[in-house]
């Protein structure tokens, strides 16, 4: 076995875990999303919350925030899987698509964990600042699904995979999240169904990772960390968790 074999073998290895972890993680997060969201009703006649502050509902959002990370593993993967253009769009793609669903997944984690009553009826500052990350994610993603897209390394469908984790959740989650609880419900499920997708090609992928996470990306998840605090701290001081989803 050559030295190139021997390395390009736990580079696959690694590529296909975290292909693995996405892939159940976007399964497992759209089907109890549905669950969830079917079991509550929207609150008002057009607007639905997140997360609902009926206690029995708090371990199942908690593990719903907590499976963000399994989407963390699927940016990770793709970023491993050498897929990802060095080109400066590209790059700055990768690192904000990273930090900013880091910031989300703590965030959704500590906006569970601030008690709340079902009705509550608080300004909704931390939805607009929810809102805000997500349309910055939706950016970062597009910006590297169009790197992959265009780099050559994935060739036929796959190709427009990460792309469309980007053009989904603009043009279809945001809107839909506004629009009807219904829509919303499916938007987001569809969402976690594409990163399953990523996840899917990630465990075929054959490709060689060509480095390892630098001292950048250690750095970009503490200041997503610290974000997420700053945020709930703002949240919890001007207005309560309050996020439109599906």
């Amino acid at each position: 076995m050559t030295q190139a074999a021997v390395v390009a073998n736990p580079a696959k290895s690694r590529i296909h875990k975290a292909g693995a972890v996405c892939l159940a993680a976007g399964l497992i997060g759209a089907v109890a999303s549905i669950y969830l969201l079917a079991m509550i009703s929207p609150v008002g006649a057009d607007s639905f919350t997140f997360p609902h502050g009926a206690p029995e509902f708090t371990g199942l959002q908690m593990v719903i925030a907590l499976l963000r990370v399994g989407l963390i593993f699927g940016l990770l993967g793709l970023w491993w899987s050498g897929a990802v253009p060095m080109t400066r769009i590209a790059r700055f793609g990768r690192y904000i698509a990273l930090v900013m669903m880091a910031v989300l997944t703590v965030t959704e984690g500590l906006a569970v964990s601030v008690p709340r009553t079902p009705l509550d009826g608080t300004p909704p500052v931390f939805g607009v600042i929810y809102g805000a990350y997500t349309i910055v994610l939706g950016v970062a993603l597009l910006a590297e699904g169009l790197g992959v897209a265009r780099g050559g390394v994935w060739q036929g469908w796959k190709r427009w995979v990460p792309l469309s984790l980007g053009v989904w959740l603009l043009v279809v989650v945001l809107p839909a999240l506004a629009l009807s609880f219904d829509a919303a419900r499916w938007a987001m499920s569809a969402w976690l169904l594409l990163f399953a997708l990523l996840g899917f090609v990630l465990t075929r992928e054959d490709g060689f990772a060509p480095g390892q996470p630098t001292a950048g990306s250690r750095s970009g998840m503490s200041s997503a960390q610290s974000a997420a605090v700053v945020t709930w701290v703002y949240a919890a001081a001007f207005g309560g968790p309050i996020i439109p989803n599906a």
